[in-house]
């Protein structure tokens, strides 16, 4: 390190630029067509899970937090308090409900038995 407390440049160095034109960690000079198909449906399918998180996040927010809201109004913690309590636990219970999902899509299990487990 120089004193002004930079990284020194040597040609061991890889700039980002690289890294994304290789498609890999290293300088090998592959060009990143060894991915292929796969790589690009694989992304595919993470960004469409991601997106049906979401979704499903957002609408057991909603429900979540209408809720906690009215079991608010009816208890004695308040509908603020119960509304953001609602809303957290709803997008919570949303999320693992489609985590569980997708497991039970891609298992190899029986039907009955899937339907058993969620039971």
């Amino acid at each position: 390190m120089d004193p002004s407390g930079a990284f020194a440049r040597s040609s061991s160095n890889v700039s980002l630029a690289s890294l994304v034109r290789s498609g890999s960690g290293g300088s090998s000079g592959s060009s990143g067509s060894s991915r292929g198909r796969g790589g690009s449906r694989r992304m595919v399918r993470r960004v469409l899970r991601g997106v049906i998180t979401f979704i499903f996040a957002i609408a057991g927010l909603f429900l979540g937090a209408v809720t906690g809201g009215l079991i608010g109004l009816a208890t004695e913690s308040g509908l603020f308090r119960g509304t953001g309590i609602g809303a957290i636990t709803g997008a919570l219970v949303s999320i693992e409900v489609v985590d569980s999902s997708i497991r039970l899509w891609r298992s190899r299990r029986s039907g009955i038995w899937s339907i058993l487990y969620v039971v």
